[in-house]
């Protein structure tokens, strides 16, 4: 019996809902600089059309499966797990059994990164993530666009799960200090006890965001008393 191609391609409407396969190929186009978040997504459209064998793109189809992967140029929702690389795992993709102190480099080489672009502080980070140096990192280019996507869906999760603590920046607002900040958070968990700090560092990062957003929530509660006063 001829097997008739189909109308229809299924494709994943979000980077989770993607294969680990598919998300390989989508970090392997992004570390390419002259390939566009339109071509990735057409270059997938294709990958997913030749596993599944049961239709031929043309055109119009072709266009239709690229407005479904509109979400290759978005943020993820969640975070993203990274791959195991080299026998090399990462951590976990919630940061869960990660201590706060490897969390606060993440976040001061990731926000160094924002400010500068320099390439160097995302080697920085991955280095972090995986226990490995940047010479190790360097080897896989593809891991820094894999860290940027996985990241991102962190703090869009973070940002729900600690909405007191992770508020949205004002438009126009100066770059953090992120110093200060890490100074403000230590002394928060701390209570301004200095001989407590080790242990602060050495909790794990949930628990350390979850007291610290109770914190912000106590305070945001103080300050609309006092202005209702």
């Amino acid at each position: 019996m001829i097997r008739r191609p189909a109308t229809t391609l299924t494709l994943p409407t979000s980077w989770e809902a993607c294969t680990p396969a598919a998300r390989m190929l989508l970090y392997s186009l992004m570390a390419r600089k002259d390939v566009q978040p339109e071509d990735a997504a057409a270059l997938l459209a294709t990958h997913y059309a030749r596993k599944q064998q049961t239709m031929q793109l043309t055109p119009d189809t072709l266009a239709a499966a690229i407005r479904v992967l509109d979400w290759v140029g978005e943020t993820p929702q969640n975070p993203v797990p990274l791959p195991t690389v080299d026998d090399s795992a990462p951590c976990n993709e919630y940061l869960h059994g990660v201590h706060f102190r490897d969390y606060l480099q993440l976040e001061n080489y990731y926000q160094g990164y924002l400010i500068s672009r320099a390439p160097e502080a995302l080697h920085l980070a991955i280095g972090v993530v995986y226990g490995r140096t940047t010479e190790w990192v360097q080897r896989w280019p593809w891991l820094v666009p894999a860290f940027i996507v996985w990241y991102a869906g962190l703090k869009s999760w973070q940002a729900r799960e600690y909405p007191h603590l992770f508020r949205p920046s004002q438009a126009g607002a100066e770059p953090p200090d992120m110093r200060a900040i890490m100074q403000a958070q230590i002394r928060a968990l701390t209570a301004g006890d200095v001989t407590k700090t080790d242990a602060v560092l050495a909790a794990m990062t949930n628990d350390a965001l979850a007291e610290l957003d109770a914190k912000a929530h106590d305070a945001q509660e103080l300050d609309k008393l006092y202005k209702n006063k």
